[in-house]
């Protein structure tokens, strides 16, 4: 017998949802007979960790004894982490495999504190500007690690991110701010020939297969920059500053 890798299960936002194994399609190849014509596997039993019939209301088995149907139904919408046991029967001669099962969902994501940027107007037709000039770019590899992840395994990672305009998850529409990409090559982008009428600030919220979320607040304005600078004007003097 060969032990298969774990096996972790996104956590679903449906009750009572249901992830189905069928048996023989993912772990027989583990299990080998030294006569397969003549003794092939004839039932499966699910245990527990010391070989007791498995009882949890999270597992089950279904077909044990049609080995091209066995299954194995299991509940992911609450997160739980168990070490199985899969029972092979060839009449009188048994033997196991052990698995870990991970449904997501207790790990923990915490966000870095808010960050502040400002920027200078960039003139000229936005279409004609190079992307480097336009756009402020923040990507993936840099603003991943504004999240840290603590996990049971580590196998339930941040699967996806989002901007919205606030911590409650409300979407981002304003085009001034973009997320194109997908895991592993987003980018963060913010239009610098937009000139911010105040300070403005967009979350950048990661989640998890387990469902968990937290929020990066990046708060940003475009200044507007004039021939010769900005004039900023104090009560008792008057001065000129190019940003």
């Amino acid at each position: 017998m060969t032990n298969p890798s774990d096996l972790v299960i996104p956590l679903s936002a449906t009750a009572s949802n249901i992830e189905n194994y069928l048996l023989d399609t993912t772990y027989t190849s583990l299990m080998i007979s030294s006569h397969p014509s003549n003794c092939p596997i004839i039932e499966f039993e699910l245990q527990d960790n010391s070989g007791t019939l498995l009882s949890d209301a999270n597992i089950n088995l279904v077909n044990p004894q049609n080995v091209a149907t066995a299954q194995m139904n299991i509940e992911n919408d609450a997160a739980f982490t168990v070490t199985i046991r899969i029972e092979a029967s060839l009449g009188t001669v048994k033997n196991f495999i052990t698995l870990n099962i991970e449904v997501c969902g207790a790990e923990t994501l915490v966000a870095a504190a808010k960050q502040s940027l400002a920027f200078g107007f960039e003139a000229g037709s936005p279409p004609s500007l190079a992307d480097g000039v336009r756009y402020h770019t923040i990507p993936e590899a840099t603003f991943g690690p504004y999240f840290t992840l603590t996990s049971v395994s580590g196998a339930c990672p941040v699967n996806a991110y989002s901007i919205n305009t606030d911590a409650s998850g409300t979407p981002w529409t304003d085009a001034v701010v973009t997320l194109p990409g997908s895991i592993g090559s987003y980018d963060l982008k913010i239009d610098k020939t937009v000139v911010s009428s105040a300070t403005q600030s967009v979350f950048l919220r990661a989640g998890t297969d387990g469902l968990v979320t937290a929020d990066h607040e990046i708060e940003f304005v475009v200044c507007p920059v004039t021939t010769g600078g900005n004039t900023i004007t104090p009560s008792a003097a008057s001065y000129s500053a190019d940003l």
